[in-house]
């Protein structure tokens, strides 16, 4: 991410035995040399339909609970990984539509995501207030150009 300031970001999702996602966790690293920490680190446990975030703030860490629905996802911008696990589903679930429920980090505003197949290789993807988005995907709902990169529906 380069806005406001560079930082590099890696993040792991752990899943469970069932296929969800059971802990999401964000490392920041502000390699900007701006002001700011050098490093932060966020974390999500989804838990049944309960979804848990340890949130950096300012100087102190704030912790979450918010209710999302079984098989939500956590959102984090320019996080194609977790777009491309949302688009997974939507292939395995070999249907004209998909929705899934998607938490942005630190927020408790849910999001509603969408995925509708368009052909072998692309869907449309809505993710809450932003899109729609063309992804180019293939078979198994590997993301082949991201929303970002593909062309913008209208």
């Amino acid at each position: 991410m380069r806005s406001p300031r560079t930082v590099h970001r890696l993040y792991t999702a752990t899943f469970g035995p069932g296929g969800a996602i059971v802990r999401f966790e964000l490392v920041t690293h502000n390699v900007s040399g701006a002001p700011g920490p050098l490093e932060r680190k966020a974390t999500a446990t989804f838990s049944g339909d309960t979804v848990v975030m340890t949130i950096p703030r300012d100087d102190s860490t704030t912790t979450m609970r918010v209710k999302a629905g079984p098989g939500a996802l956590p959102y984090i911008g320019q996080g194609w990984g977790l777009i491309e696990e949302m688009a997974r589903r939507a292939r395995t679930a070999g249907s004209d539509h998909y929705s899934v429920t998607m938490l942005p980090l630190g927020s408790d505003e849910l999001w509603e995501v969408t995925a509708t197949p368009r052909g072998r290789d692309s869907m449309t993807i809505v993710l809450g207030p932003l899109g729609p988005f063309r992804a180019q995907v293939d078979g198994q709902g590997t993301v082949l150009a991201s929303p970002a990169s593909a062309a913008r529906c209208r």
